[in-house]
């Protein structure tokens, strides 16, 4: 049965922030960005501890995101020639998991071979499979995602 979760977004925080709540307002994970003009790094908790961080990749020829933590050590990267942006998780045990958006429609899908992981529509994170770590995947690639759109503001 699919879980919903909400996703607040603190975007004008120093460094930035995120929360994937459930449907009684509790906290599932948190993220949270911290400050760098370099390589900023986000550590995403859960229950009051890090369980994740990600941390930008500096001269890489296409945006792309480290992550190490309790899914193991791979990495997110935005995919090339796509209409909207779009992200691919390249090793570890999600290797394949993409986050993509079609141009014409305003969901963002987390997909693994094929098969959803989860669907966002706004601030609504309905979540196919709703195990921790697909939540834990779904949290980072949101970061990652989170952190892009940051750079880019940041360059204008």
């Amino acid at each position: 049965m699919p879980r919903t979760l909400h996703l607040d977004q603190a975007f004008w925080t120093l460094g930035g922030g995120l929360a994937l709540k459930d449907e009684a307002g509790t906290p599932v994970c948190a993220a949270r960005g911290g400050f760098s003009w370099i390589a900023p790094t986000w550590s995403v908790e859960r229950d009051g501890r890090t369980v994740a961080t990600v941390r930008q990749k500096i001269l890489a020829w296409r945006p792309a995101w480290l992550v190490d933590g309790e899914l193991g050590a791979f990495t997110i990267r935005r995919r090339r020639r796509a209409s909207e942006r779009e992200y691919e998780v390249v090793g570890g045990h999600f290797d394949g998991a993409r986050m993509t958006r079609e141009p014409h429609e305003q969901t963002l899908r987390v997909t693994l071979q094929n098969g959803d992981i989860a669907r966002v529509q706004a601030n609504e994170i309905e979540m196919v499979r709703a195990d921790a770590d697909t939540t834990l995947l779904v949290a980072i690639a949101l970061v990652a995602r989170q952190m892009d759109r940051l750079a880019d503001a940041t360059q204008r």
